[in-house]
């Protein structure tokens, strides 16, 4: 359906079920309290402190959504799983470890991982390395990079201060 088709047939629906919602409220409070009878005149003054009501109730529900709108907007464009498992196939293919993995290989042996930057440190005392804690779908790890590897393969933490 068109955008702008979709808006009139929205504004239209809603302002008739607002004139919809009115009239009928109103004719169930002219039942509930008739303005004829021994208590006429009680009953139209209860009903005029009854009616601003009718107008006040749906002003706050439709603020509610108005506020509650961009909540669960947010919660809906929710991506339901780590963004690194959407990259996950072809980080394998390139010998990229998870994270989780990390504890069965050999102490001091190289390795590829990938994740997101959760923390990086870069001491002036440190001659150069970069101490960073990634996260991937599987956990987190604790990397050194050393000055050799931001110097050979930029690629690896190009926006290193």
């Amino acid at each position: 359906m068109h955008p702008a088709f979709q808006g009139l047939v929205t504004i239209i629906l809603g302002v008739g079920g607002c004139v919809a919602y009115f009239y009928f409220s109103n004719l169930f409070l002219d039942r509930l309290l008739p303005a004829s009878g021994p208590n006429a005149g009680r009953n139209i003054n209860r009903a005029n402190v009854i009616r601003p009501w009718l107008f006040l109730f749906p002003a706050i529900f439709v603020l509610g959504l108005y506020l509650a709108y961009p909540v669960v907007e947010t919660l809906r464009l929710s991506l339901k799983a780590h963004p690194l498992s959407f990259l996950r196939a072809g980080l394998s293919e390139q010998g990229v470890v998870q994270s989780q993995a990390l504890a069965s290989l050999p102490n001091g042996r190289r390795t590829r991982v990938a994740g997101v930057v959760l923390v990086r440190q870069r001491p002036g005392t440190a001659r150069g390395v970069v101490f960073m804690t990634i996260e991937d779908e599987s956990g987190v790890a604790n990397i050194i990079v050393w000055p050799v590897a931001t110097s050979v393969r930029l690629g690896v933490a190009p926006s290193l201060p």
